[in-house]
């Protein structure tokens, strides 16, 4: 990353023409992650493959904090939540779906569509998941599993998730997180916290390319998945295909599918940086986040999520100021600044900008240039 500055405009420049991105995925990649994706297409079979397939499947273990199984299942969030909830659930469940913000609202559309008696329990956009009203409603309705969103990138919003998990482990609850913005920017503990399936993604915390979504599955979900009847289970979309090809075809080719080559290997090499330390990660995230919060206050922005405690390390949202227009705001960034940001999603949407701090833009230097940038957007004659 260059910052330029002429007579005319302060540009940051992206190593590509896309610029650099700060929306909530896809991310910027670092140097060390691009280089690895440009070098010529490997076969996604043989032992150097199966090789680099077993080392990334390990790192996600450490990166998930679980000694149980990672499937790096080929697709994006969002079809790897409708595997994990297709395979794992079944028609008698009563799936309890807590809802402030459009992806626990996709949550419940998606088991809805797969057959699943979801029972949505509505909190506010701007107001974190209640673990008491959750055990108060799963005790109501005869709820025998959970589905949540940790991070919440629409409404920039992050749930308690691990006393959330605590309540559905008090009442034996089966737990599926999605945890897509999540995973490497927030802190996460699998296995301690209870969590039967955990899904995330490759391009978003964990700073890599589209492509894959690691979906950490414990022993009682795959015991679930044994004995799903949700119809029809399908063969791409069932977990077990990929549990039975990477068991029948280890040594060779351990998935049922072509897998993309070029984003694994991408996703390696991300991965190592994270799972060297998780811990210093998830700060990182955390004080880029205090710092982009902070620098927005002092240029006169109220933030969408005032409280700190639930506020995203990930993703920032805040509301315009009087008489600006957060559509020219965004578009003066991306042409003459070559900085993309991503408008509101939800309510407020014409009035709210949201910035994500993942990937390549996780760097307190992108921060004080974006401050600096929307400081003279601000100053600007009308």
């Amino acid at each position: 990353m260059i910052l330029r500055e002429d007579s005319m405009t302060t540009q940051i420049l992206g190593d590509d023409e896309g610029g650099l991105l700060l929306v909530p995925g896809s991310v910027s990649l670092s140097g060390d992650v691009q280089r690895e994706i440009e070098r010529p297409v490997r076969p996604h079979y043989g032992p150097e493959w199966v090789k680099a397939f077993e080392e990334t499947t390990e790192l996600l273990r450490t990166i998930f904090r679980t000694r149980d199984d990672v499937v790096l299942f080929f697709g994006p969030g969002s079809a790897a939540l409708e595997a994990s909830m297709r395979s794992c659930l079944h028609t008698r469940d009563r799936l309890l779906v807590p809802t402030n913000g459009m992806f626990a609202e996709r949550l419940a559309t998606i088991a809805s569509a797969n057959g699943i008696d979801v029972a949505p329990l509505h909190f506010d956009e701007t107001e974190p998941i209640d673990p008491d009203a959750i055990r108060d409603s799963a005790r109501a309705i005869g709820a025998t599993a959970l589905a949540v969103v940790y991070n919440e990138t629409g409404s920039t919003l992050c749930n308690p998730l691990e006393d959330v998990c605590a309540v559905a482990r008090e009442l034996g609850l089966l737990t599926i997180v999605d945890a897509v913005s999540a995973l490497g920017g927030l802190p996460l503990d699998v296995e301690a916290w209870g969590i039967d399936i955990c899904v995330a993604v490759s391009n978003k915390c964990l700073g890599a390319p589209i492509g894959i979504s690691p979906i950490a599955v414990s022993e009682r979900a795959w015991q679930r998945c044994a004995s799903s009847d949700v119809s029809p289970r399908g063969w791409y979309f069932n977990l077990q295909t990929w549990r039975d090809a990477r068991a029948e075809r280890r040594a060779w080719h351990p998935h049922p599918t072509t897998m993309p080559t070029s984003a694994l290997h991408g996703l390696r090499v991300a991965a190592e940086a994270v799972a060297r330390d998780v811990d210093g990660f998830v700060r990182h995230h955390a004080d880029v986040a205090t710092e982009m919060r902070s620098g927005l206050r002092k240029l006169g922005f109220r933030l969408y999520v005032e409280d700190e405690r639930y506020a995203s390390p990930v993703v920032t949202g805040a509301y315009a100021l009087d008489a600006m227009d957060v559509d020219d705001y965004i578009r003066w960034l991306g042409e003459t600044c070559r900085m993309r940001i991503s408008p509101g999603l939800g309510r407020d949407t014409d009035r709210v900008f949201r910035v994500a701090h993942m990937g390549l833009a996780a760097n307190l230097d992108v921060v004080a240039a974006y401050l600096e940038l929307t400081r003279r957007y601000l100053e600007r004659e009308p």
